[in-house]
């Protein structure tokens, strides 16, 4: 739900870059860009993810051809290879959209009008200032990782620029469920008005459970991401295949 809301979030952002008019346009075309690495990766890498374990719970029943998941994995797969591996997205990502002038600040922007909408409806304040602070981490290290490509060091930047592509993501992700997390919150406060089922209730209240789970599960490891991101490590950039 999280990749699905990312990817309407992108197509907004397309709409608006079109048919929009001067700065809106200009700021819309921005976001997509910087959105669009994003978007192609994360739902390939996390769909097949889903589909493996898709495969898990049927048991020796998934890994035949009896059962759909067997079939829905091998073309899972397809996502993250054919409109561009997910390396050549991270390359992308690190190397050229997230250094677009205003970029990350549009970005950061779309966020905290996110976390304001959040608190307003009420959602766990533990949350808001758990995405507040992943910004600023992206922001601190895209701006350490620059500053190593602009003195001659552009293997140092690059480096990680998966594991790059992947704190991003998770950061982007967790955006979207607190947009989502508050659309709940803004629900239930209504107090099911007419027209609305207690089905809606549930589907509200399992939205709020799989915020937190991204928010309090997913978003803490980005820190590890940042930490592989920074400090050189470069075990297979050193390795010589003749020692295999």
């Amino acid at each position: 739900v999280g990749g699905l809301a990312l990817l309407a979030r992108a197509s907004f952002y397309s709409d608006l870059a079109q048919h929009a008019e001067g700065a809106i346009a200009g700021r819309a075309q921005l976001l997509l860009d910087v959105l669009t690495p994003i978007a192609k990766s994360f739902p390939a890498e996390r769909g097949f993810e889903a589909n493996a374990l898709a495969v898990q719970i049927h048991g020796g029943y998934g890994y035949s051809s009896e059962y759909l998941p067997e079939s829905w994995l091998r073309d899972q797969k397809l996502n993250s290879i054919h409109e561009g591996t997910t390396g050549i997205q991270a390359a992308d990502l690190l190397g050229r959209r997230a250094m677009a002038k205003g970029a990350l600040v549009a970005l950061g922007q779309e966020i905290e009008a996110a976390c304001a909408r959040a608190t307003k409806a009420g959602v766990d304040a533990a949350w808001i200032a758990e995405l507040r602070r992943a910004t600023s981490v992206v922001g601190a290290l895209t701006a350490e990782l620059a500053q190593r490509g602009l003195t001659g060091d552009p293997t140092g930047m690059m480096l990680h620029a998966t594991d790059y592509l992947e704190l991003a993501s998770t950061v982007v992700i967790a955006w979207q469920w607190l947009e989502l997390a508050a659309v709940a919150k803004e629900a239930l406060a209504g107090s099911l008005p007419r027209g609305r089922s207690t089905r809606d209730e549930r589907y509200y209240r399992g939205n709020l459970a799989a915020a937190q789970y991204w928010i309090r599960t997913e978003l803490p490891r980005i820190d590890g991401l940042a930490t592989l991101c920074r400090d050189g490590e470069d075990s297979y950039g050193t390795l010589d295949p003749a020692w295999l």
